[in-house]
């Protein structure tokens, strides 16, 4: 860059170019540590081209996913893995929350994600009457 004259920032901080300080003070507002890391952290979540896999053994991030997300209050789109012996009742209300555009969240997902979730996290879904879809899922170790 220096043989090509194109100008750089030498000390660029990437946090700083990808969010503002405003929506960082939220998300720390929102519960979210203010370290580095849990920053960079957010910025995926908020950022990814997938829907976010998140391994929070502490709740830290099911803690700011609640706090920054009013329509979680009421907590009938937290799904948890566990509650579900049958799988088709889980499928069912999944689908019926992702169709009515609700945010959601799973819990308890073991070692192996089901394969069902993977179209959900790849967002190869069809969304019909222009509803956006949101969700995040949350696997406890």
């Amino acid at each position: 860059m220096i043989s090509k004259d194109i100008p750089f920032t030498d000390s660029l901080i990437v946090e700083d170019f990808l969010i503002d300080e405003k929506k960082k003070g939220k998300w720390i507002m929102n519960k979210l540590p203010s370290d580095i890391l849990s920053i960079q952290n957010g910025i995926l979540v908020k950022k990814s081209s997938r829907y976010p896999l998140l391994i929070d053994p502490q709740n830290q991030a099911k803690t700011w996913l609640l706090a920054s997300s009013p329509e979680f209050e009421t907590n009938k789109t937290i799904l948890n893995m566990n509650d579900f012996v049958e799988s088709r009742r889980f499928e069912d209300r999944m689908i019926s929350y992702l169709r009515d555009g609700d945010k959601i969240i799973i819990e308890s997902i073991e070692n192996d994600v089901n394969s069902k979730l993977d179209q959900i996290l790849d967002k190869q879904i069809v969304q019909s009457g222009g509803k956006k879809i949101k969700i995040n899922v949350c696997w406890k170790s």
